[in-house]
């Protein structure tokens, strides 16, 4: 697979990545090789991504593990958790938490074509910017 011009990294978020374990780490190991970070974002604990099949494969080529279930009465409106309970977890010395904690919630990419393509751990504010 070809990696887009400027990427630094790779995301991993849901559905549930961890899921499918097992199919995760050549991807992972892919990213790795080509000099990319590494990031997921799991509803399962880093304990219980341990107890999987394949869970402690993915935690060795992860950079950053945002972990825990989301908890709708505890979200977040500012950086990459979705709610209070939910943890960062720096797997490598690549990041630091001021790093991780800096990444803006959302992202808004505007192809050659015109299209416009909105990502993000809080839709609530790019929900705002659609009816715009």
């Amino acid at each position: 697979a070809q990696v887009p011009a400027g990427a630094d990294g790779l995301s991993l978020s849901g559905g549930e990545p961890l899921q499918q374990a097992a199919a995760i780490v050549p991807l992972l190991e892919a990213a790795r090789a080509r000099g990319l970070s590494t990031l997921a974002f799991s509803g399962y604990t880093r304990e219980e991504i341990q107890a999987l099949p394949s869970g402690l494969e993915v935690l060795a080529h992860l950079d950053v593990l945002i972990d825990g279930r989301y908890v709708a009465a505890e979200r977040l409106a500012t950086g990459l958790r979705g709610s209070a309970n939910q943890r960062i977890l720096l797997l490598t010395e690549r990041y630091s938490l001021a790093d991780v904690e800096a990444t803006p919630t959302g992202e808004i990419r505007i192809s050659p074509t015109g299209e416009v393509v909105l990502t993000g751990v809080d839709p609530l504010k790019l929900k705002t910017l659609r009816k715009a």
